[in-house]
């Protein structure tokens, strides 16, 4: 078999399903032993010069950047760190076009590999400032996707991917979310596509009615070997969409965690932009699939602001080496991290499994918790705010006791209930005496009226300014009167 043919085969697939369609004459061809001429007229040695990265200088100051010229026009030659200054900002361009796959097609386009070489290569070229993705792609192949996606996160330096007056889908837009920005050159731009597919054409029934007989033979421990592709040569999609949905889940993932708060998560899954969907530029930037519309220099303008941004941060970092700087590499999300993006629901198993990869990567002072868990801690919050607010209740009402007393220059209430309590037993002792020495006759306790003499120096005693000042505080309000 064809090697094209046996990669365009054996992989499923992150690209347009019109594009798909298209390139079936392609397919066709070289099962019928046909291998086209894709090269429109032109040899190899040219659509491989058009693939190469291409160098564009600019100056930057008070007044923005200038117009970026490629550097042979520049008249640099490709200008050393030692030749630049301050305000010089050096970009690389690197253009993505037509169905992306892993590996350089022998006949003309460069594979997703050699693309993240070229990225790899930048990163650690100290000539270069920044990057610009120019794509007009499809998608691709699954197999390479990441790696390059990985390629352009890591490579230190920021990265705008550019959508240059075509499509931007698929396996293409995973790559463009892991740039700093995206933006788009026309409105007719096409923009989306987040979504896995796998496609063949079947002929066995046709060769076998040509003469053709097929025999498969495999080891007696091999039972599982190739079962996905056999049940769906049977009808049965099942096992090969759990696979596909498996690769899907991890697009979502990446998407989800490299666009951020950019990417509006509850606007994308109500327009289906999480479940294939292609959009035009101006409904791109509303979901947050893009940042905005530009041209090239558009783009190179954005580098050179990210490009001042991050040698300020650098600048600051320098002396404060715990500060993070702004574009300093990002952290690739595990397993069970990416297992979480998008999802509705969230067990204490997987928060554990994730924070255990945040624990690993050296990240502190956050972790990830369950939705229950949230509720709980809310609760506990709720009853904390209403035990402050008693609280300061109770405090205030303390304030208001201390300021009455010592309205009544009483400011010692252990010398006050002491004195309060003298004057209650004198006035005991006096109501008690023999009717001889009482100032009136004795009397039964069921006898006792208003008016009697113990009556009166009870009322007198109440009616002292600091026996009204307790009587008038609610801490007090059960003192034992005469």
């Amino acid at each position: 078999m064809h090697p094209l043919l046996a990669r365009i085969l054996d992989s499923p697939w992150l690209i347009s399903p019109a594009v798909a369609q298209s390139y079936l004459p392609v397919l066709l061809g070289l099962q019928e032993g046909h291998m086209p001429d894709m090269r429109a007229g032109r040899n190899l040695a040219e659509l491989r010069a058009e693939m190469q990265p291409q160098d564009y200088v600019m100056v930057v100051n008070a007044h923005g950047a200038s117009t970026a010229v490629p550097v042979y026009a520049a008249g640099q030659g490709g200008a050393t760190k030692a030749q630049a200054s301050a305000d010089r900002c050096q970009v690389r361009v690197v253009s993505l076009s037509g169905p992306l796959m892993k590996d350089d097609q022998e006949c003309g386009p460069l594979g997703m590999s050699t693309f993240a070489r070229y990225i790899q290569s930048a990163g650690q070229n100290p000539d270069i400032d920044a990057l610009v993705l120019k794509i007009d792609s499809p998608g691709g192949q699954v197999y390479g996707t990441q790696s390059l996606a990985d390629a352009i996160k890591n490579c230190g330096k920021p990265v705008v991917a550019l959508c240059d007056d075509g499509l931007m889908c698929s396996a293409a837009y995973w790559i463009a979310s892991s740039a700093n920005a995206i933006l788009a050159t026309h409105e007719t731009c096409v923009i989306g596509s987040i979504g896995v597919m796998a496609s063949w054409a079947d002929k066995q029934g046709k060769l076998e009615k040509d003469g053709v007989v097929f025999h498969e033979v495999y080891a007696s421990q091999s039972t599982q070997k190739n079962a996905d592709f056999a049940a769906a040569k049977a009808g049965n999609y099942g096992p090969m969409q759990e696979r596909l949905s498996a690769i899907c889940d991890q697009f979502i993932g990446a998407v989800s965690a490299n666009r951020g708060d950019r990417l509006d998560q509850k606007a994308a899954k109500k327009a289906g932009a999480l479940a294939g969907a292609t959009f035009h530029a101006a409904e791109a930037q509303e979901l947050g699939l893009i940042d905005g519309m530009g041209s090239l220099q558009d783009a190179f303008a954005l580098c050179a602001q990210l490009v001042q941004e991050q040698r300020t941060s650098s600048a600051t970092s320098s002396t404060n080496a715990s500060k993070m700087g702004l574009f300093d590499k990002k952290v690739s999300l595990g397993a069970a991290m990416l297992a979480l993006m998008g999802a509705e629901t969230v067990s204490a198993e997987q928060a554990d499994a994730a924070n255990a990869e945040l624990k690993e990567l050296g990240i502190t002072g956050a972790a990830l918790i369950t939705a229950a868990a949230h509720e709980q801690l809310e609760t506990a919050a709720a009853s904390v705010a209403t035990l402050t607010t008693a609280k300061d209740t109770a405090e205030s009402s303390l304030l208001a006791v201390k300021g009455a007393l010592t309205a009544a220059g009483a400011t010692d209430v252990a010398a006050l209930v002491a004195s309060r309590d003298e004057w209650k037993a004198k006035a005991e002792a006096f109501g008690s005496q023999a009717g001889a020495l009482g100032t009136t006759p004795p009397k039964e306790a069921n006898d006792v009226q208003e008016g009697t003499a113990a009556s009166e120096a009870q009322k007198a005693i109440d009616e002292l300014p600091h026996n009204q000042a307790l009587d008038n505080n609610p801490l007090f309000a059960g003192r034992l009167k005469g």
